[in-house]
């Protein structure tokens, strides 16, 4: 699902504990869809996750965790805390929550939401990407003149 001008991707969360939600918003209405179920959990407090060389959707939960995808198209969600996702070679999706977070989607086209809270996202491996700082906060992307096409988005 990719949102475009009539579909706005505001948040991604965690239900469950064991499956990824995009909530899409539509003309004002909310709607969910489920993503993927987390193949790598993280617990209640601070975690190394580290993926494999093929697609993960790892999920920190809470607790100020590092996420490391490791090479393949994955999906990296921080949840509670203030976390360190990298996605690594491939075309990645990360997602930072609630807390202030560093995310670096690493090579390849990846798509890296902030969340709430202060988040600092880098983008300079020459890759187009697109990046949203998230609701709230105080947010900052750093790029490369390498890094073309790169799309910076704010929602909130």
């Amino acid at each position: 699902m990719t949102p475009d001008r009539e579909n706005r991707l505001k948040t991604m969360t965690v239900l469950f504990a064991a499956v990824v939600s995009l909530f899409l918003v539509r003309g004002g209405h909310a709607t969910s869809h489920s993503v993927a179920p987390c193949t790598i959990n993280g617990t209640s407090g601070p975690d190394i996750l580290v993926g494999t060389k093929g697609r993960d959707v790892i999920c920190g939960l809470g607790g100020n965790d590092v996420l490391d995808g490791n090479a393949g198209n994955d999906i990296l969600r921080g949840g509670d805390g203030r976390d360190i996702l990298n996605g690594g070679n491939g075309n990645d999706v990360l997602a930072g929550g609630p807390g202030s977070d560093k995310l670096q989607g690493d090579r390849g086209s990846d798509r890296v939401y902030g969340g709430f809270g202060n988040d600092v996202i880098f983008a300079w491996d020459g890759f187009a990407d697109r990046l949203d700082g998230g609701p709230g906060g105080n947010d900052h992307a750093w790029k490369d003149m390498l890094d073309h096409a790169t799309r910076v988005e704010r929602y909130g």
